[in-house]
């Protein structure tokens, strides 16, 4: 099977969704996997829940797989990383031999008896958490044992949130309020991570209202990974009223002393390499669309060269719905690992981007309550209209996928 015209889009979007969706691919991608399993037990599902395409590299999917033992029992589910490629990735046998030993050892290989497979004729490569080469950290904090001297809790199940192999993975221990949750990153500073965020829980406790911020328990920088306590604590609710409040929240974050810890830049430059990055596979996929969203980028960057510039501040980095929670305490701030130092406008525009998504389709019940956010949060933060909004629509340029290439065009400031 040749999946070059696929891989390098030359068949389109057609090719993608043949690959992902059509029924002989899938029953490869199951048929590895069985091969993968140990002796009498057998694949139940195959629940595909993100994909992620590279053009001319290739076509990654993660799926959440169901298994039964020889019993026929419902023996639980793994998470899988298929990926689809020109040719097969440069993987070292000896650390793959190496992960499924110790992943054996440990008793986190169980239904598989191999972590890994590649299927030429298929251009594929499967890999079975806790699979990771890159970030070999994975397979020891995986292992329910491993974080026992930390865990309020005895026995326990580890529960895997995010498996990237070779960027980024979350696992939590145990459940609720007692859980513990690593975070293991191809990027992470454990150490300077802790500190950071610990300086700004400090200086958040000082406030006359202070705002929760889960501070993080730990650093294994031998890991990659830092490790956080569990809090109970649901999204706040799409209502003005909370919408303010959490405009108060940013608000004070954004008052921390700039200088009280060390901090990476964010500027203008990263953000458009960003929004690029994130929205390459547009030029190979939406050719109608690919015009508009760069014209789009364009006009973004030229605007943002003619606003005034705005007094650096610390800021969250990832200022969204799902990092603002409600718990028996009040509100608290939730993965601060992106903090760094930039134009206030960046966290809000994000914000107001990420409300503005939730809310269209939902009633003018929940657009009066983006737009009441949109003025609280120019308000609180001493914006001018026109930078808020900007950033907010630039956030959402390359949201394509459900709002089609008509609303590229609405993403410019009007």
């Amino acid at each position: 099977m040749n999946l070059s015209p696929i891989i390098n889009a030359e068949r389109g979007i057609d090719g993608v969704r043949w690959l992902l969706c059509a029924r002989e691919p899938q029953r490869a991608v199951r048929r590895e996997l069985q091969q993968l399993l140990l002796d009498g037990h057998k694949i139940t599902s195959l629940l595909r829940h993100r994909t992620k395409y590279k053009p001319g590299r290739k076509l990654s999917a993660w799926y959440t797989v169901g298994v039964r033992d020889r019993q026929g029992a419902d023996w639980g589910h793994r998470e899988v990383a298929v990926t689809w490629t020109l040719q097969e990735p440069q993987v070292h046998p000896v650390a793959v031999a190496s992960i499924e030993r110790e992943a054996r050892a440990r008793g986190l290989a169980q239904p598989f008896h191999r972590l890994r497979g590649w299927v030429p004729e298929w251009q594929m490569q499967v890999l079975v958490a806790p699979m990771d080469t890159d970030l070999p950290g994975l397979v020891r904090i995986a292992d329910p044992d491993e974080l026992a001297d930390l865990a309020t809790f005895s026995p326990h199940r580890v529960t895997t949130v995010r498996y990237r192999p070779g960027q980024r993975h979350v696992l939590r221990h145990g459940v609720g309020g007692s859980s513990l949750f690593a975070k293991i990153s191809a990027k992470a500073q454990p150490r300077t991570a802790v500190a950071r965020i610990r300086a700004l829980a400090d200086w958040m406790e000082t406030l006359d209202s202070p705002v929760g911020l889960v501070r993080p328990l730990t650093a294994r920088a031998t890991d990659d990974a830092v490790l956080y306590r569990g809090i109970i604590g649901r999204t706040i609710p799409l209502h003005p009223r909370w919408m303010q409040r959490a405009g108060v929240v940013l608000r004070q974050l954004h008052g921390a002393p700039p200088d009280m810890v060390p901090l990476p830049s964010a500027s203008l430059d990263t953000e458009v390499t960003a929004v690029g990055r994130a929205a390459q596979h547009i030029d190979a996929l939406l050719s109608d669309t690919a015009p508009a969203f760069h014209a789009t980028v364009g006009r973004a960057a030229d605007i943002a060269l003619g606003l005034p510039e705005e007094t650096p501040v610390v800021l969250h980095g990832d200022f969204k719905l799902d990092h603002v929670l409600l718990t028996a305490d009040g509100l608290t701030l939730i993965d601060l690992d992106r903090c760094r130092i930039g134009d206030p406008s960046l966290d809000i525009g994000k914000f107001l981007a990420d409300l503005r998504w939730r809310c269209e389709g939902h009633g003018p019940h929940m657009g009066s309550g983006f737009w009441q956010a949109d003025t609280y949060f120019r308000r609180a933060e001493g914006e001018a209209n026109c930078r808020c909004r900007f950033f907010a629509r630039w956030s959402r340029s390359a949201d394509w996928r459900r709002r089609g290439a008509g609303r590229v065009h609405e993403a410019p400031l009007r």
